[in-house]
């Protein structure tokens, strides 16, 4: 099994500050990825991978529900008329846009993901016993009362994002950016990196393996590329061999989390011959002209997501074989 041995190759180069050169001509270098042997899978994504039955479970019902009851309460409320419609549907659409902005950029931020489903939630409570006036004071509506509330404690209680602290063995740091929320988290070598709930990556040697044993086989290398930045491990590896190193990435805050991973992170960012860019990694070689003497890629977990299954393809191959 190829995985034990690349091990050892990293092993090996840690131990040595020089390796000798076994190849001098240019070439781009790909590894089998570590994550598809079960006995080197990273952590994170075998502790957080998602049920899919449990996911629909929980957010079907719901939506569902307010798919039949959006028209109808509309319909309800207009009686026939063309402009009272459209005014609620109007209403609707501008809740659908502003709502997630909202719980984005304020609720979650500013208070977290508990806070944010008791503040969502107390407004249809209020609804509720309001709409319910007198009746409020009958068995049945008392019996419905108790149950919203209940169910609320409960989530409170039970539920757990991949932002609690509780689920990670150290400190842990969130950053949010548009449509993703990266969180790194854990201690020593149980750091784990997530993107929307998703481990990405946890510390391992594999991955100075994709920077060393590529170089050392080139042993001439100038310059190289780092596609996907993850925890900086590839790029900080490369750049130890004193060449210009470019790393891209696609999300701003997963390079501002660094530091979190690897203590001389300010030093390395502060190398003159460290690039970060932010951008797709397929349309970064689209859009430049540059050659580079090693180009290293490790696009993130699961393989079929629309992202990384573009970077998987024959077709972006070719295009690093152009550079």
């Amino acid at each position: 099994m190829i995985v034990p041995v690349v091990t050892e190759v990293c092993r090996a180069l840690s131990r040595h500050s020089h390796v000798h050169s076994l190849v001098s001509s240019r070439q781009a270098v790909t590894l089998p990825h570590a994550g598809a042997d079960e006995a080197v899978r990273p952590t994170a994504t075998r502790e957080t991978e998602h049920s899919t039955i449990l996911t629909l479970a929980s957010i079907v019902p719901l939506c569902a529900t307010l798919g039949c009851m959006t028209p109808k309460l509309i319909d309800d409320y207009s009686r026939g008329r063309p402009a009272a419609a459209g005014r609620s549907y109007g209403w609707n659409i501008a809740g659908g846009i502003l709502g997630p902005i909202v719980a984005a950029c304020l609720l979650l931020p500013l208070i977290g993901v508990r806070f944010a489903l008791v503040i969502l939630a107390a407004p249809f409570i209020g609804l509720y016993i309001w709409s319910a006036g007198r009746s409020l004071s009958q068995l049945r509506q008392q019996i419905m009362l108790a149950t919203i509330v209940g169910l609320l404690a409960g989530s409170l209680l039970i539920s757990r994002s991949f932002e609690d602290g509780a689920l990670y063995d150290g400190p842990r740091q969130v950053k949010r950016y548009h449509v993703t929320t990266v969180v790194a988290g854990g201690s020593s070598m149980n750091k784990r990196l997530l993107v929307n709930g998703v481990g990405i990556t946890s510390l391992t040697p594999i991955t100075k393996v994709m920077a060393h044993l590529p170089l050392a086989l080139n042993g001439k290398a100038q310059n190289g590329l780092v596609i996907c930045f993850g925890m900086g491990t590839t790029a900080r590896a490369m750049v130890s061999w004193g060449i210009e190193t470019t790393a891209v990435d696609l999300v701003p805050s997963v390079p501002e989390l660094f530091s979190f991973f690897f203590a001389d992170a300010p030093s390395v960012l502060s190398n003159p011959r460290m690039h970060i860019v932010i951008d797709d990694g397929r349309r970064f070689l689209l859009r430049t002209n540059r050659l580079f003497d090693v180009i290293t890629i490790d696009p993130p977990p699961p393989v079929e997501a629309a992202g990384s299954s573009l970077l998987y393809s024959r077709e972006f191959y070719d295009v690093v074989k152009t550079h």
